[in-house]
């Protein structure tokens, strides 16, 4: 009963940022029509790099958030996404299922760790029974920087790793990882998708963009919902 999907470039602009707006909600209705969802039964996420995480009941055009978490069947997550990590939490024994937008600044401020938090609080979910999975983002092989502010965290400092060059790569699915397994998730029910958005030309890439100034700037979809 669990339902979700990434749209990819072939399937257009899903961002009203980028484009026009007819074409994008177009794109957007084709996409999720792919898996018998309409876009009037989802809450769209707009992220804002925080740490707010809400629960939400019914279908909604604009949610200021980096987090929604839901019980309601037929009600449907969506994040437009570019790198940062998308990732869904899913208790199947409570029907609970959430959505979280992991950048390096909420990841900073430690956003799975309070979703997961969120769960057990408010769902009475158990650690043990969430599975975690993170979808298409930037690898630390493609995360690089000339200088960063986590160079000297205690906290980061097995996930910021200097390069020959001088330059420091950010490793924000490992200190994910680790966010999930300190709370109590089991490592065998955390899955990553292996895809690295700044190589994989299948899917939009911030990072890339701003580094080339090839092809065209814009965001995917991540959706996700209960039947």
């Amino acid at each position: 009963n669990l339902v979700h999907g990434f749209s990819t470039r072939s399937e257009g602009d899903m961002s009203l940022r980028f484009g026009q707006k007819e074409k994008v909600i177009k794109n957007r209705k084709k996409f999720l029509k792919k898996l018998n969802i309409s876009l009037s039964d989802c809450v769209v996420m707009k992220a804002s790099h925080s740490t707010r995480i809400i629960t939400v009941n019914f279908p909604d055009n604009l949610v200021v958030a980096d987090g929604l978490m839901t019980d309601k069947k037929s009600l449907y997550l969506f994040l437009l996404i570019a790198d940062c990590l998308p990732i869904i939490l899913y208790d199947p024994k409570k029907e609970i299922l959430g959505l979280v937008h992991a950048g390096w600044r909420n990841t900073n401020n430690r956003i799975v760790e309070k979703a997961v938090k969120k769960i057990i609080q408010e769902f009475g979910s158990k650690p043990s029974d969430i599975k975690v999975a993170i979808g298409p983002a930037i690898h630390r092989e493609s995360y690089i920087f000339d200088d960063l502010l986590q160079k000297n965290s205690k906290a980061w400092r097995k996930y910021v790793k200097k390069l020959s060059d001088g330059r420091l790569s950010v490793d924000l699915i490992g200190y994910t990882k680790e966010q999930l397994t300190i709370f109590g998730i089991n490592p065998k029910n955390i899955f990553n998708s292996g895809v690295d958005t700044a190589k994989d030309q299948r899917f939009y890439s911030h990072y890339r963009y701003s580094r080339t100034k090839s092809g065209d700037e814009s965001r995917f979809v991540c959706v996700v919902g209960l039947r």
